[in-house]
Order: structure tokens, then sequence, then C-alpha cells
């Protein structure tokens, strides 16, 4: 080839990689993420418990049955990996506490901020909540959970999750990859609800 084809077909590459690049404007990607409200059915007995157990609780069962449903709705591949469901606490937006739920595997987990652990039929649930006491490794061990494996696998796509305080609404922002991204499709959510 002359060197004025190679020239050629190199800008044609360049051309069409960064065509591939071009933002597509973030407005238009925040409408098509699903958020829902208090959306499963099991979650209205939790929200309306008023006797028998504290507020930490009744949230943390809410979390729960919402790791339960992102385990159920994932299609991610079950194999010889042990996969963890990772609950974990952000940050606090306007009334609402926002919480992220992620596929993981065991030895990505950050272990010295390890609150709990559960077992949900073939997954592990893992959570760091704010005002909760720390797991010790030896918790941890005893709980059964290895952290040794020579595999690297990426989970990128998260729900988070918008409690109110007073525990009496949920929103869902499904498969996002960011906080921030969540945030704003959260209030994009608000305000359309407002009238």
């Amino acid at each position: 080839m002359k060197q004025t084809q190679i020239i050629i077909l190199v800008g044609f590459i360049v051309l069409v990689t960064l065509w591939g690049c071009v933002d597509k404007t973030q407005e238009g990607t925040i409408q098509q993420v699903p958020v829902t409200k208090n959306e499963y059915r099991e979650t209205e007995k939790i929200l309306g418990y008023k006797y028998g157990i504290e507020e930490s609780v009744k949230k943390k069962m809410l979390l729960s049955e919402i790791a339960r449903h992102y385990s159920m709705e994932n299609d991610y591949p079950i194999d010889t990996i042990a996969p963890v469901i990772e609950i974990e606490y952000k940050e606090t937006d306007g009334s609402f506490d926002v919480y992220c739920v992620r596929r993981t595997d065991p030895w990505s987990l950050n272990l010295s901020e390890l609150t709990g652990i559960e077992f949900l039929g073939q997954y592990i649930v893992t959570y760091n909540l704010p005002d909760e006491e720390k797991l010790s490794i030896q918790e941890i061990k005893k709980s059964g959970i290895t952290t040794d494996c020579p595999y690297l696998r990426v989970h990128e796509e998260s729900w988070f999750v918008f409690v109110s305080k007073d525990l009496q609404q949920y929103f869902i922002v499904r498969d996002v990859f960011s906080l921030a991204e969540s945030i704003s499709a959260f209030h994009k959510k608000l305000k359309s609800q407002r009238p």
C-alpha cells in the first residue's frame, strides 16, 4: 500500500472510533434509566410493621428483600465462585438514605467495612451500613467466606436504593454505573411526580 492510502485508512479508523465515543448527551441516557417506587408487594408488609422490631432492623429487612429481587432479576451466571450481593450505604440525599446493591465476589469485599453477613439461597449477602458495628476478620472467617481465588471478574451495573428516613417509601434506580447517574435519575423521577 502506498503511504497516502495507509494515512487515509488510519484516519478513517480514528474517525470511526471517535464517532463511537461521542457523548450522546447525558440527558438522553438518564431518561431511559428505570426508576420505580415501592415496587415489591413483599416490602409492603415490612414497611407496615409497627411493633416488634426497631427501625434499623426494619430497614435491613427491606434492603434484604430488595437484594433478593436483585438476585432474581439479574442474570449473572453462577459458576464455581460463590456470588455475593453487597449492600453498601453511600450517602444521604435530602430525606433519603442511598444504598448501592451490586454483585461482587468474595475476594473483592472490603472486609474491614463489613457490618453483617447473611445467606440468601445461593447468594451471600453482605452489609456495609452506618451506625453498625464492624465485623472482625474472625467473625467473617467463621461465617465461611474465603477470599482466596485465582480469578478476577467485573460486575458493573448496580441498583441504587433511595430509602426515606421514615421508611414509608423507597425508590430503586436500576442498572446504572455510578452514584451520580442514580441521583440524577432519582431527582428527575421526583420532579415528574410533583403536581
